[in-house]
């Protein structure tokens, strides 16, 4: 099963690429996010992990262009081909 994952600003920056490949029988969103932690290094984590492994509050998640809320973070299962965009807090003026 793959799941493509898209990453915005400055967690483009912060890994390096604009998109990955996460391969896995079965994983959910919780999942994939410790493997990208792992696959793109602790300052990544940080950005998209808090101190009790939950998603960043100003952390947007997106599952084929659905918006994600943090309750659904721990049971959302992913599907072959599901698309998972990330979107860092942006500011400026």
């Amino acid at each position: 099963m793959s799941i493509r994952v898209q990453f915005e600003a400055q967690l483009r920056e912060c890994s390096g690429v604009r998109e990955t490949t996460v391969e896995a029988d079965s994983i959910s969103l919780r999942d994939l996010f410790v493997a990208l932690g792992q696959q793109f290094g602790q300052d990544f984590c940080r950005r998209i992990l808090d101190d009790q492994q939950q998603p960043r509050r100003s952390l947007l998640v997106f599952v084929n262009d659905a918006s994600v809320t943090a309750s659904d973070f721990e049971t959302r299962q992913l599907n072959s081909d599901d698309v998972v965009t990330l979107y860092p807090p942006i500011s400026g003026g």
